[in-house]
């Protein structure tokens, strides 16, 4: 499992989108939203329902996109990725909700829960740009550094809503 969860830290390396942002502040907040959930609440769901194979698996799928030469087989490994990530996404959203602004969060968790696979990183952007709605009317004020403790500390309150409910799971 150790091996599974990355350290998580903001890398200087951006994550490939493939979404388009009006401005570096927003592109930092999706950044470190896809950090935390590829390194941990991707894995640690999945080591959740199957255990350490679940986790490796996932890990694995990615490590796959990142080194595959062969295009289809990468084009493969992302389709998995997807239907890997299609609930774990909503689920990390939701948790957003609960513990930012609920109404916000909720009314654009429920526009794109049912969206396709290829919507997982549209709807945790939007999500997570609603979660932190606050930073969209004071952007020109705002740090990168404030940016990112506020991102994170969503990030740290999500990753606990997450071990709370596993942890009661585990007890009943």
């Amino acid at each position: 499992m150790l091996y599974c969860l990355n350290p998580f830290e903001i890398q200087k390396t951006k994550i490939e989108t493939g979404l388009k942002f009006s401005d570096k502040r927003e592109s930092e907040i999706v950044n470190i939203l896809f950090q935390a959930h590829y390194n941990v609440f991707s894995v640690l769901f999945w080591f959740a329902i199957l255990g350490p194979i679940g986790a490796i698996l996932y890990r694995l799928t990615l490590l796959l996109i990142s080194t595959a030469d062969n295009d289809d087989l990468k084009l493969a490994a992302e389709k998995v990725q997807q239907v890997l990530e299609w609930l774990p996404v909503r689920i990390e959203t939701l948790a957003y909700a609960l513990i930012s602004h609920f109404v916000v969060v909720v009314a654009c968790w429920v526009k794109h829960i049912f969206t396709g696979l290829d919507n997982n990183k549209k709807l945790l952007a939007s999500c997570g740009f609603a979660a932190l709605q606050n930073h969209k009317n004071e952007q020109q004020r705002i740090k990168i550094a404030d940016i990112r403790s506020e991102t994170l500390a969503l990030v740290d309150r999500a990753l606990i809503v997450w071990l709370v409910i596993i942890a009661l799971i585990i007890i009943f």
